[in-house]
């Protein structure tokens, strides 16, 4: 047989008709008119294109429907139906559930929700036909006198409720402020705010088990993944760090004098992260430590969390440090404060009104941008933080980032794309935002030119 007609690749698929005169190139040997239901290998061949089945009619038929992807692991992976309204999960072939009605022949597991005689109970111990109730299972029947956290179930008249809302006391359902009442035929499905017009222009990406999702027209929203039939949706405090405040901070002096000191405290909280805290409400006195034996002595109430306490004293217009403790009281004795290390600050923008169009993480960051307020502006949070927005005076270079992009037009972040740099895509232009000496980007590099610079490539035709 001669090689006229013989395909021995089609490794570069459908190419455009365009093409079809060009027999001098090796991709029209290897190149397809029409592929139609086969999936194209590197390697040259062709193979059948997977079918699908059906697996759940979506909750609204008559209105669209997007599926997001949920990958924990290999083996933990959901897709995430995006609906208006409601959020449902399906996962090897078929659909989540949040209970099953019970049956004498199937085998529960611990953790596990039944309906039986119109109450949800889940299963505290591997049983096979134990009827509830029973020592075996635990009723959530809804209850005033216990309280909520978001995303806990509980039984009401026949109805399976979710609760939307944290500290839920005392708010018996139906009520469409604290619960949600899930459908009747079992399948898991929590609620959202977003219209059907919005969901496809809803960005979203993750961390573990954490997916973040941003719309311009929506705060910033944190799906979490708290067990098998717990998620919840939240918004993120993006105000505050992860310490708390220390609160109640006086100041008493020692000694005599006419000359004022102010304090602040933070505290640092436990954990690998370790943050600290904004700085808290100030304390004076009046005092001379300069002189022997007089000092001043500042205490405060102990702040949740805290593993230790850093205390600062007011010196040319900056709170410098003079010194951490591991208790509530700290003894001043005319220590020179450094102003090289003072506590740190939070953005504005990082605030309850903050809508971001386009999010993604880069370097341990969380990267934010597109924000109706701020269109241009791109912020991320401090390193190996999730929303900790906080910076210091003088910089440091783990501090969160804020930055304009420098553009002739006006155009909107719409997209952040992680790879090698941070890649920023608007309706007309893409900005590159890297560190020029292949270092991390840094708060430092921002303010220094040399460090930091943004190349913009203007599409074809604008």
């Amino acid at each position: 047989m001669g090689t006229r007609g013989q395909a021995r690749s089609f490794a570069a698929g459908e190419i455009s008709p365009e093409l079809f005169g060009r027999v001098d190139l090796a991709k029209f040997v290897t190149g397809l008119a029409l592929c139609r239901n086969f999936v194209v290998r590197p390697h040259g061949p062709v193979r059948n294109r997977c079918g699908t089945q059906l697996v759940k009619e979506v909750g609204i038929s008559a209105k669209r429907t997007r599926v997001i992807p949920f990958s924990y692991n290999n083996v933990q992976t959901f897709a995430i139906e995006l609906g208006e309204g409601f959020f449902r999960w399906h996962t090897q072939g078929a659909t989540l559930l949040a209970w099953t009605t019970w049956s004498a022949l199937a085998t529960y597991e611990f953790g596990d929700n039944v309906m039986s005689g119109g109450t949800l109970y889940t299963a505290l111990f591997t049983n096979t036909n134990d009827v509830p109730p029973s020592a075996n299972w635990a009723s959530r029947a809804y209850s005033g006198a216990v309280t909520y956290n978001r995303g806990q179930m509980a039984s009401s008249g026949g109805t399976v409720y979710y609760s939307v809302q944290g500290g839920n006391l005392a708010h018996a359902p139906p009520n469409a402020t604290w619960w949600y009442a899930m459908p009747a035929d079992g399948t898991y499905q929590i609620p959202n705010t977003f219209t059907e017009d919005e969901l496809f222009d809803v960005h979203y990406t993750q961390s573990a088990d954490v997916l973040t999702l941003v719309h311009p027209n929506h705060v910033v929203q944190e799906f979490q993944r708290l067990g098998a039939t717990q998620w919840t949706l939240s918004s993120p405090s993006f105000s505050i760090t992860g310490a708390n405040i220390p609160s109640t901070v006086v100041a008493t002096p020692t000694g005599a004098g006419a000359i004022t000191y102010d304090y602040v405290v933070t505290s640092v909280s436990t954990g690998n992260a370790q943050e600290e805290s904004l700085q808290s409400a100030s304390a004076t006195c009046t005092n001379d430590i300069a002189v022997a034996g007089q000092l001043n002595t500042i205490t405060w109430a102990a702040a949740p969390g805290a593993i230790r306490y850093n205390v600062y004293r007011l010196s040319n217009g900056l709170y410098g440090f003079i010194g951490q403790t591991g208790t509530t009281t700290f003894v001043d004795d005319n220590v020179t404060p450094s102003t090289a290390f003072t506590p740190p600050n939070v953005d504005a923008v990082a605030s309850g009104t903050f809508k971001p169009a386009a999010v993604g993480y880069f370097e341990q960051r969380r990267w934010f941008g597109g924000d109706p307020a701020n269109p241009q502006t791109i912020v991320a949070t401090r390193s190996a933080t999730e929303s900790n927005f906080t910076y210091f005076i003088p910089t440091r270079a783990d501090d969160r980032l804020n930055a304009r992009l420098a553009a002739r037009e006006a155009s909107v972040i719409r997209h952040l794309v992680p790879v090698q740099a941070v890649l920023a895509m608007t309706a007309t232009c893409e900005f590159k935002i890297s560190s020029t000496d292949g270092g991390a980007i840094t708060e430092l590099g921002r303010l220094d030119a040399g460090m930091h610079k943004v190349y913009q490539r203007r599409k074809k035709g604008s």
